[in-house]
């Protein structure tokens, strides 16, 4: 297959899961047909099922979709610079990331409660790993001398629940995570507390 077509293959399998993501969270995933996903997607029905063998087949897509984002957008830099810097980096990283594909976790978490398999899955793939990468950046941290010592995975499960806070707050219209400008606020912000809490000294910057 030459190379074109195969990107082509790929842009077509991308936009059907786009617009799957779309009307399973709005419909979903019992109420959605197959026509509704093709006709946001702008192709016939039948082309849904030269790439996806069923709705089923489309929302585990969707699950493995999300698990791609660790270690992969999420992955926290290494390089040698402030740790302040490294954290902004990494919640900023993991913001734009995820609520790029919120139309995706809207659509996985609603099936999620109902589907024990599909749930476990997802933990297994996608939180789990998301996790890891947290608290592997919070014990190089720890390893420098850079923190105090502290409960990683608690730590990791804080800095997770603060991304998702800030994009709960973005679906309901508190936060504009689209402007790069707030975004990079709200990164900065948050480290801020999760490096020097709610009292004692922090350097310039963190207000």
């Amino acid at each position: 297959m030459t190379e074109w077509r195969e990107e082509m293959l790929q842009h077509r399998r991308a936009v059907i899961l786009e617009a799957a993501a779309s009307v399973f969270a709005v419909k979903g995933f019992a109420r959605a047909t197959i026509k509704e996903i093709a006709d946001r997607a702008g192709i016939a029905p039948g082309t849904i099922y030269l790439y996806f063998e069923n709705k089923r087949e489309l929302l585990l897509s969707i699950a493995e979709q999300l698990a791609q984002l660790v270690p992969g957008e999420l992955e926290l830099s290494m390089q040698d610079v402030p740790e302040e810097l490294l954290v902004q980096q990494a919640l900023e990283q993991a913001l734009l990331a995820v609520h790029s594909r919120w139309a995706f976790i809207r659509a996985l978490a609603a099936e999620m409660w109902t589907d024990e398999e599909l749930r476990r899955d997802y933990l297994l793939q996608g939180l789990g790993p998301m996790l890891e990468a947290f608290e592997t950046r919070l014990q190089v941290h720890i390893t420098r001398n850079e923190i105090r010592a502290l409960d990683t995975g608690v730590a990791a499960r804080a800095m997770v629940g603060a991304v998702a806070a800030a994009l709960i707050a973005a679906e309901i219209g508190v936060e504009d995570l689209d402007d790069p400008a707030r975004r990079q606020h709200l990164s900065r912000e948050l480290t801020c507390f999760f490096m020097y809490g709610l009292r004692g000294q922090s350097p310039e910057g963190c207000v």
